[in-house]
C-alpha cells in the first residue's frame, strides 16, 4: 500500500499478480487520499485523546485512483481474474463486470440471485468465496449444521458513504449436487415471483390510493410496503430452502405453497396500507376496490399477471375452457 498509487489512466487497471499482491483484494484503494503529517509537540489527538508530537493537521485528494474493473472478472494471461470478495454482474453478456454494490435497503432475500446462486441469464454471479464453498468445499467436507451467509459493504453515492449495510441470513444446502442445483432452480424462481408479486402490489397500491401514472413509485410510502412486503416472507423462504434440501428434486407443492405465501403477504399488506373511509369519495373507493381485486385476481394466478407468477414458478397454467358454440346446421 505504500508503493506509487495505479493511477487509472490511459487504461491501467489492478490485475491481481500482474500489477498488485493478492492481498489487496482486502483493502481497495480507488481514491488518492494523503494524509498530511506535522510536528507538534504536547499536542493531543481530538479523537483519542492521546498525546503525541506529530499529528494530522489535512488531507489531499487527487482524481484517478486505482480502477479495479480488471480484478472483477476480466480474462488476462489466459485466465479469469476474478475478485474473491464481491458479487459482479454485468448489463449484457458481452458487457464489463462490475462490482456490486449495496443499496439502501439492506441486503435480504431478494438478492439471492447473484448473491448466492448465478442468474440464469449469466449476467450475475456471487463473490467466489461463496461459489468455491458451496460447489467444492461443502461438498467435500460436509455441511455446517446450520451455515449462514454475512454479506456487508458500504452504500455509496457519488464517492459519499451513505452507510454501512450489514445483514446475515441462512444458506441452506444439500451435499448432494443434483439436488443443490435443483434447490438453487428452486430459489431462482421463488425469488423471481416474490419480485412479481412486490411489484404488483406496488401498482395496487399506488393505483388505490392515486390513480394510475400520477405518482411515482419511489415516494416513501410505496417503498415501505415494498420493505414490509419482503420482511414478512423472509422467514417462509429460508424454511421453502430448508424443506427443499431434504425433499429432494421435486419442489411442485413447496411452489404451490410458496405462492400461497406469497399471495397472503401481499394481501395483508394491502388491507393494511389501503383503508376505506366511510367519508372517502365514491370514485375513490371504487379505484381501492379495482386494485384489491386486481392483486387478488393476480396472486390467485389468474388473469395476465397471474399467468406471468405461475410461469415464474414453472407451475402449470390452467386451461380456459369456453363453452363451445354450436354451428348452425348440426
Amino acid at each position: 500500500w505504500m508503493a506509487a498509487t495505479l493511477a487509472a489512466r490511459n487504461g491501467v487497471v489492478v490485475r491481481e499478480g500482474v500489477n498488485a499482491h493478492a492481498l489487496q483484494c482486502w483493502w481497495g484503494m480507488p481514491r488518492r487520499i494523503r494524509l498530511d503529517f506535522e510536528p507538534a509537540p504536547g499536542a493531543h489527538c481530538d479523537l483519542t485523546g492521546r498525546a503525541d508530537d506529530v499529528r494530522v493537521t489535512g488531507w489531499r485528494q487527487r482524481p484517478y485512483g486505482a480502477r479495479y474493473a480488471g480484478w472483477i472478472g476480466q480474462p488476462c494471461g489466459g485466465g479469469a481474474i476474478i475478485h474473491p470478495l464481491t458479487p459482479r454482474y454485468r448489463q449484457k453478456p458481452d458487457a464489463e463486470w462490475l462490482a456490486v454494490h449495496p443499496q439502501p435497503g439492506g441486503i435480504g432475500y431478494r438478492h439471492w440471485t447473484g448473491l448466492v446462486v448465478d442468474s440464469p441469464d449469466a449476467c450475475r454471479q456471487p463473490a467466489s468465496c461463496i461459489a468455491d464453498w458451496r460447489n467444492e468445499r461443502a461438498m467435500e467436507a460436509g455441511l455446517p449444521a446450520s451455515p449462514r451467509l454475512l454479506a456487508a459493504g458500504y452504500d455509496m453515492d457519488n464517492m459519499k458513504a451513505r452507510g454501512f449495510v450489514e445483514s446475515e441470513m441462512p444458506l441452506p444446502g444439500t451435499q448432494n449436487a443434483d439436488m443443490q442445483d435443483a434447490l438453487d432452480d428452486l430459489a431462482r424462481d421463488c425469488v423471481a415471483a416474490a419480485t412479481l408479486v412486490a411489484d404488483i402490489l406496488r401498482g395496487c397500491v399506488r393505483e388505490a390510493l392515486a390513480g394510475k401514472g400520477t405518482v411515482s413509485v419511489d415516494v416513501t410510502l410505496l417503498s415501505n410496503v415494498r420493505e414490509r412486503f419482503w420482511l414478512d416472507t423472509e422467514a417462509g423462504f429460508f424454511d421453502t430452502l430448508r424443506k427443499g434440501a431434504r425433499e429432494g428434486s421435486d419442489h411442485m407443492a413447496l411452489k404451490q405453497v410458496w405462492l400461497a405465501l406469497l399471495g397472503q403477504a401481499a394481501r395483508r399488506q394491502f388491507d393494511a396500507t389501503v383503508v376505506l373511509q366511510p367519508d372517502m369519495e365514491p370514485t375513490r373507493a371504487q379505484a381501492c376496490a379495482w386494485a384489491r381485486t386486481r392483486l387478488f385476481t393476480a396472486v390467485a394466478g389468474s388473469g395476465r399477471e397471474g399467468i406471468g407468477l405461475l410461469n415464474a414458478l414453472a407451475l402449470p397454467v390452467p386451461v380456459d375452457k369456453k363453452p363451445r358454440t354450436a354451428r348452425k346446421g348440426a
